[in-house]
């Protein structure tokens, strides 16, 4: 495409900026590039999420499960992958 004008140039950027989003995992490579701090990004799937908070740190557990099979039945194993993550928290007491 041509870049003989500002249209041009923008509808180029727009081509290449849809390619880049054109799959969720390329959206995830473009997020990473982007922006590295987010720890844990996945646009492909069906997930959820549980955590436990204690005063010492804060733990979250992803569970990523799989798509249903051709038919639409359940899959034998649903789950496709298991993410734990584990902040440690820095308690201060206040001085009085």
């Amino acid at each position: 495409m041509p870049s003989c004008c500002p249209a041009c140039v923008g509808a180029r950027a727009a081509t290449t900026f849809a390619s880049l989003v054109a799959s969720p995992q390329t959206f995830d490579t473009l997020r990473e590039l982007t922006n590295p701090d987010p720890k844990y990004a996945d646009h492909d799937v069906q997930r959820y999420a549980s955590a436990t908070v204690t005063p010492g740190q804060f733990v979250a557990i992803f569970k990523k499960v799989k798509t249903l099979d051709v038919g639409g039945s359940a899959p034998q194993t649903p789950l496709a992958k298991r993410t734990r993550a584990v902040q440690r928290l820095s308690v201060h007491t206040a001085s009085t």
